[in-house]
C-alpha cells in the first residue's frame, strides 16, 4: 500500500501534489473546495483539474464540494509535509473565521456580533438556509479550526468563532462542544484584553452550565460577567447580567425577588434601544407570574412581547412566548385557541430548521392534548409552567 501511494504521488503534477499535502495538513475531516482555493490562492477551475487528477489516483475522495482522504492516505501525505506551511493554515483559519461570522449573522441575526464590527464578509451566503447548510456540513471543520487556532495562539480567531457559534448552539444544543469552544473563547478574549468579549463568553458559559445543572460553575460565570459589565459600564452586558440574576433568583425559589430584576433588565434594554431584549424580559416575567398565579398580568406582558418578536422576525422567541400563553389558555379551558396559536408557532420554528425549538413547541402541543383528554373539556387546574 505504501509503495502504491509513493507511485501515485510521484506521478502527480506539482499542483496536485500541493493540493494533496495541503488537504492532509488542514484540520478537520474534510476540506471544502472553496476554502482550499482560497488557501492556495488558485482559481477554482485550476483547482478542479488538480482535484480530478487526485481522484483518478485514489489520493482524495470527492463528495460534492468537499474532498477527504482515507486515514492511510492522509498519514502517508503527512510524512511529506515539511516546514514553512504555517501560512497556509493561517489563510485557512482566516477563511473559516470570516465565513463563520457571516453565517452567524444570518443564523442568529438578533444579537449584534462584535466580530462583525471588525469587518465581516458580505454576500457570502445567499440566505439563512444557505448559511445553516454550510454550518451543518462543516461544523466538525469549524471546531477543528478553532482548536488549531488556539494551539497557534491566534486568539482573535478563537473568540470570533466562539462568538459566531452561539446562534447555531441555541438551535442544536451540542453542550459538550459548546463547553470546549466557549471556554477557549473565554481564554482568547482574556489574551486579547477584550473585557466585553470576556463577559460575553462568561454569559454563554453560564447559560450552558445552568442547562447542564452545574449551578456553582454557572454562579461563578454570572458573577464574573456582572463585575465586568459594571466596571466597563457596558449597557448590553449589564442588561444581560440583570436577567441572569433574575433567573438565579427564580431557580432558587425566590419568585417575587426575580421580578424586580427582570423589570430592571427590561428597563436597561429599553434605555439602550434593544426592544427584543426588553420583550425577552417581559416573557420571562410572565413565566414567573404564572407560577405566582397572576395569569392576567402574565397575559398582559405576553401580549406586549409577542408583537415585538414578530417585528424582529424571531420565530424562536415568539414560540416560547406562545408556549407560555398556551398554558394560560389551557387552564381557562381555551384548548382550541391554545392549539391554533401553537400551530402557528410551530410553523415558524420549522422554517428556522431548529430541532431544539421545534421540540419545545411539539412538547407543548402534546401537553395541551393530554390535558384536554384528561378532563374531556379542555379546562384544567394547576400549571404547566416549568
Amino acid at each position: 500500500m505504501h509503495d502504491a501511494l509513493d507511485d501515485s504521488y510521484a506521478a502527480a503534477s506539482d499542483l496536485a501534489k500541493l493540493v494533496h499535502l495541503t488537504c492532509a495538513d488542514m484540520p478537520g475531516p474534510h476540506v471544502a473546495l472553496d476554502a482550499l482555493a482560497h488557501t492556495l490562492n488558485v482559481q477554482p477551475a485550476v483547482l478542479d483539474d488538480a482535484v480530478d487528477e487526485l481522484v483518478e489516483a485514489n489520493l482524495v475522495q470527492l463528495n460534492g464540494d468537499t474532498v477527504a482522504q482515507h486515514d492511510l492516505v492522509r498519514d502517508h501525505a503527512r510524512e511529506r509535509v515539511d516546514g514553512g506551511r504555517l501560512h497556509l493554515l493561517r489563510r485557512y483559519a482566516d477563511w473559516h473565521r470570516a465565513k463563520a461570522v457571516a453565517a452567524s449573522a444570518l443564523i442568529h441575526s438578533h444579537r449584534p456580533l462584535h466580530a462583525a464590527e471588525l469587518g465581516a464578509a458580505q454576500g457570502v451566503f445567499a440566505d439563512r438556509a444557505d448559511a445553516l447548510d454550510w454550518w451543518l456540513r462543516d461544523q466538525d471543520v469549524i471546531h477543528a479550526v478553532a482548536d488549531a487556532a488556539a494551539a497557534q495562539g491566534w486568539h482573535e480567531d478563537v473568540w470570533q468563532i466562539a462568538e459566531a457559534a452561539w446562534g447555531f448552539f441555541l438551535h442544536y444544543r451540542d453542550y459538550e462542544r459548546g463547553l470546549l469552544l466557549f471556554t477557549a473563547g473565554l481564554h482568547a478574549a482574556r489574551q486579547c484584553k477584550r473585557p466585553i468579549i470576556e463577559a460575553l463568553m462568561h454569559h454563554q458559559l453560564e447559560f450552558l452550565c445552568l442547562e447542564s445543572g452545574w449551578k456553582d460553575a454557572a454562579a461563578a460565570h454570572r458573577a464574573a460577567a456582572a463585575e465586568i459589565g459594571e466596571r466597563e459600564q457596558h449597557g448590553p452586558t449589564q442588561a444581560t447580567a440583570l436577567s441572569h440574576r433574575a433567573r438565579a433568583a427564580r431557580d432558587s425559589g425566590d419568585l417575587e425577588g426575580s421580578l424586580p430584576l427582570y423589570e430592571a433588565s427590561a428597563a436597561k434594554h429599553h434605555d439602550i434601544g434593544r426592544r427584543r431584549g426588553e420583550a425577552l424580559a417581559w416573557r420571562r416575567m410572565a413565566e414567573v407570574m404564572i407560577e405566582l398565579g397572576r395569569d392576567d398580568d402574565a397575559v398582559r406582558y405576553l401580549r406586549e412581547a409577542g408583537p415585538v418578536f414578530l417585528h424582529e422576525d424571531d420565530p424562536a422567541q415568539y414560540a416560547k412566548a406562545t408556549i407560555v400563553l398556551a398554558q394560560i389558555h389551557a387552564r381557562r379551558g381555551e384548548h382550541e385557541q391554545a392549539r391554533d396559536e401553537l400551530t402557528v408557532a410551530l410553523a415558524g420554528v420549522r422554517r428556522l430548521r431548529s430541532p431544539y425549538f421545534e421540540s419545545q413547541v411539539r412538547a407543548a402541543l402534546d401537553a395541551l392534548d393530554r390535558r384536554h383528554d384528561a378532563d374531556g373539556t379542555g379546562a384544567a387546574s394547576g400549571s404547566d409552567a416549568s
